[in-house]
């Protein structure tokens, strides 16, 4: 019961490079807007370091001190039509002897630019016990962004719309906000959209605090998010509060996450970091057009 009231800081832990919003578990409303019946601008924040690191992450998840799940993040390159874009997967799933119990999946995936960190796709899906969920987003030349979520197979909402501002998937939005210059007070907005919630993100450093990853000592920012829900603001919350601390250095990575919930907290700890090939793949348009829709096809199978 206790993991089941947890769901969303399972999925949260994702923001170990994906989206500390992605999923916020909320219920909707039936005055809920549409997503592009919203209207909101945000500053455009340059990146402060050259380029993230690329490879995978991975992390370990407690609650209450109890291991209950795994987390990755992996980063490469590619580069599409002359432009170079990040590509990110991030995947959570509670652990092998917790299966039976409660079993929980997910995985994100999310391409976008890597000097403006403007998105191009972005893409989940994720299994709860026997329910699964998916989200798909496309941004469009134009500005228009096409969005779908599904449930268990049946497709029960999809919108084209503009939202006339620089609006980030989960993921891409996560990454933006670690790259950018950082120090204690600065605050750090961002439109986020995840094919289902629109949400105005808001990052404050509070300060820099020494701490320790894995026996080693690292300066880190230590970040206090708020999230405000744009489509439902009357929904129901599950998380109560977060904190998380980023490396005080040009690598920006996420060391620490630590959420409480109902009962007790939720934390993730960067266990380790393997180095991928710095090499840059090449991809066409269609490949990568191909490659999403293949992921849609078999997901319900």
């Amino acid at each position: 019961m206790y993991l089941s009231k947890s769901k969303s800081c399972f999925l949260l832990v994702c923001f170990l490079a994906v989206y500390l919003f992605s999923i916020l578990g909320s219920y909707a409303l039936a005055d809920s807007l549409a997503p592009g019946d919203v209207e909101v601008k945000t500053v455009f924040y340059p990146p402060a370091i050259d380029g993230l690191p690329v490879g995978e992450y991975l992390y370990d998840i407690s609650w209450q001190g109890i291991p209950v799940a795994q987390a990755t993040v992996s980063v490469r390159k590619y580069k599409i039509s002359d432009k170079e874009y990040y590509y990110t997967e991030a995947s959570v799933g509670t652990a092998k002897g917790l299966s039976w119990i409660y079993k929980l999946r997910h995985i994100s995936e999310s391409l976008f630019e890597t000097k403006t960190f403007k998105p191009l796709s972005f893409s989940s899906h994720d299994i709860e016990r026997s329910k699964q969920r998916y989200r798909k987003m496309t941004y469009k030349d134009n500005g228009v962004v096409h969005s779908e979520y599904w449930k268990n197979a049946e497709l029960k909402q999809e919108y084209d719309f503009n939202p006339n501002n620089l609006m980030f998937d989960p993921i891409s939005a996560a990454f933006m906000a670690r790259s950018v210059e950082l120090e204690p007070g600065k605050e750090v907005t961002v439109d986020v959209y995840n094919a289902k919630e629109r949400y105005l993100i808001t990052f404050v450093v509070d300060s820099i605090e020494t701490i320790e990853v894995n026996g080693v000592s690292r300066k880190a920012f230590k970040v206090i998010p708020s999230v405000q829900k744009l489509l439902n603001p009357k929904s129901k919350r599950r998380l109560k509060s977060a904190t998380l601390w980023i490396a005080a250095d040009d690598t920006r990575d996420v060391l620490k996450l630590s959420s409480k919930v109902w009962i007790g907290s939720i934390n993730s700890t960067l266990e380790g970091f393997r180095k991928g090939s710095p090499e840059v793949e090449e991809l066409t348009p269609l490949q990568v057009k191909y490659n999403k829709e293949r992921q849609k096809k078999h997901l319900f199978q």
